[in-house]
């Protein structure tokens, strides 16, 4: 964060790859991406660091994270030819691939970076998945209400974002009622059932706070869905 806040992208990247030597890509997300992000939003929420300056880590990241993806290379990955890199799955129509799980950011330019980073991952199981960019909720359920995918993923890196995910999640339960949504509360360190039980009990066991949960979740070793349909509850991550 101290690198990316200094705007040194070289070092950065450096460390990123030095991290990937010894790591795999999911773990380079998770322990230090997103904690990056994390503190990014923390200093902007606290106007310790300008929108400007905001703006620019989040660019920088999601710049970082696009080459990282493109470099790593896992033997165990379904899709290791890459033959479309999730960049250009995201971009694509909604006729380009089946897409059945559409990852939705919340409110900010970091929760659409975790989102991607989720694709990617999903992507490397052999799993179709999209992620929309950052728009209104209107916007964006226009969006859903076109692709009708079986699963939605809202992202949201906590804290400070909560109302917000609530908010967008009843909107998509009332647009698309028979659709599963699981909820990734990225970075949060509390008590998950308080949490859970103010998203009413459809959203019971559907919520993670880490990417490999989303991921085991979504997808196994064969593509298949680990989301129940008809909204039965799994154990929360």
């Amino acid at each position: 964060y101290q690198r990316m806040l200094a705007s040194d992208l070289g070092e950065a990247r450096q460390v990123l790859s030095a991290y990937l030597r010894e790591k795999s890509l999911q773990e380079l997300y998770e322990e230090v991406v997103i904690p990056s992000l994390a503190m990014a939003q923390r200093d902007r929420n606290q106007d310790d660091l300008d929108e400007a300056a905001g703006d620019s880590i989040s660019r920088n990241t999601r710049g970082l994270v696009e080459e990282m993806n493109e470099e790593y290379v896992d033997s165990r990955d379904l899709s290791s030819d890459m033959s479309q890199s999730p960049k250009s799955a995201l971009r694509n129509g909604p006729d380009a691939r089946r897409t059945r799980i559409i990852c939705v950011p919340t409110r900010t330019s970091a929760d659409e970076t975790i989102a991607i980073m989720l694709v990617q991952l999903l992507e490397r199981r052999g799993e179709p998945a999209r992620c929309l960019p950052l728009g209104s909720f209107e916007e964006m359920l226009d969006q859903l209400f076109e692709y009708k995918p079986e699963v939605v993923v809202v992202s949201a890196l906590q804290p400070f974002a909560l109302a917000h995910v609530r908010k967008l999640h009843s909107q998509i339960r009332a647009r698309l009622p028979q659709t599963n949504i699981l909820v990734g509360l990225w970075n949060f360190n509390g008590a998950i059932e308080g949490v859970a039980a103010r998203f009413g009990p459809q959203a019971e066991g559907l919520i993670v706070t880490n990417l490999a949960a989303a991921v085991e979740m979504l997808s196994d070793s064969s593509g298949k869905h680990r989301v129940p349909q008809n909204h039965d509850a799994i154990a929360s991550r």
